[in-house]
């Protein structure tokens, strides 16, 4: 059960394999970049923030379908748009570059209304968000990003200026934030409170496991799952501190490294049980993978 999925679906997955064949899938040159862009612009990876009011949750991921140009995230509707409205571009016609989100990324509806679609104009692949529909994200966009001066891409649009001015990273940048993508559901299950992430001026990717004290340390089990030879692109430890709070992982050809980080605090909310899983068929997916 590669991410703490059913046991079932795993093992029928898993039988289904050709030998030598990874449980996760690795992507296309396409897909990764376009998974690194969208999850590396984020922030809380997850957030349930139970006991909140729903205005103030961020992304709770429930469940992950994956393929080679596909990646669809099951989530909580409360918080989902405004998690994602991170991604979509937005610039003035007085500016130069891109003032919010991934230059050139552009969304549609998915499943029928049941999702969004993000795409990169010309490729066929896809990173659908499942949770909330394109009316309802277009109308938190329009309330919340957009005003007089400010052009928001409609799908169909090629690049515009300001978005030719404002390239996105490229995929050796990106590869290792679409393997972690690939794994969060390890990371879920490894009874965190909450994930966050960001990107360093150093060029590493850190990703901050959240949890009480009280609460064993995660991390040598964690470690060796997300090292697993079964999951590509796979992650090798490259380096960790003394203090056991930085964990460097890498993916072989990437220039990014993951900056696995571990934060401990005092507590007496239990952590949030999660129901996070990767498996099946995804709803409206033309190819899936079960992991």
């Amino acid at each position: 059960m590669a991410l703490l999925e059913p046991y079932g679906e795993s093992l029928r997955h898993v039988r289904c394999l050709r030998s030598g064949e990874p449980v996760i899938p690795a992507p296309s040159r396409i897909q990764a970049r376009l998974e690194g862009a969208i999850v590396g612009s984020i922030g809380y990876l997850f957030d349930p923030e139970q006991e909140q009011v729903p205005e103030r949750k961020k992304l709770e991921p429930l469940r992950i379908w994956v393929g080679e140009r596909e990646y669809t995230l099951l989530a909580r509707p409360e918080g989902l748009a405004s998690s994602l409205s991170r991604v979509v571009p937005l610039f003035t016609s007085s500016r130069d570059q891109v003032e919010n989100g991934i230059p050139g990324l552009r969304y549609s509806d998915f499943n029928s209304g049941a999702g969004v679609s993000f795409f990169f104009p010309g490729h066929p692949e896809r990173f659908n968000v499942l949770g909330v529909s394109r009316r309802a994200f277009d109308a938190y966009c329009k309330e919340n990003l957009y005003d007089s001066e400010h052009v928001v891409p409609a799908p169909g649009d090629a690049p515009h200026r300001q978005e030719l001015a404002s390239p996105l990273a490229p995929e050796h940048e990106l590869v290792a934030v679409s393997a972690l993508a690939r794994r969060l559901g390890l990371l879920i299950n490894a009874n965190v409170q909450a994930i966050d992430s960001w990107w360093n001026r150093s060029g590493s990717f850190t990703v901050e496991l959240l949890t009480s004290a009280h609460l064993p340390n995660p991390m040598p089990s964690l470690l060796s799952k997300l090292q697993s030879p079964h999951l590509a692109p796979q992650f090798l430890l490259n380096e960790q501190d003394s203090n056991g709070y930085n964990h460097f992982l890498e993916v072989e050809g990437a220039s990014t490294r993951i900056d696995l980080r571990y934060h401990c605090f005092s507590s007496s909310t239990p952590a949030p049980t999660s129901s996070f899983t990767i498996s099946g068929d995804a709803p409206g997916a033309r190819t899936s993978l079960a992991s």
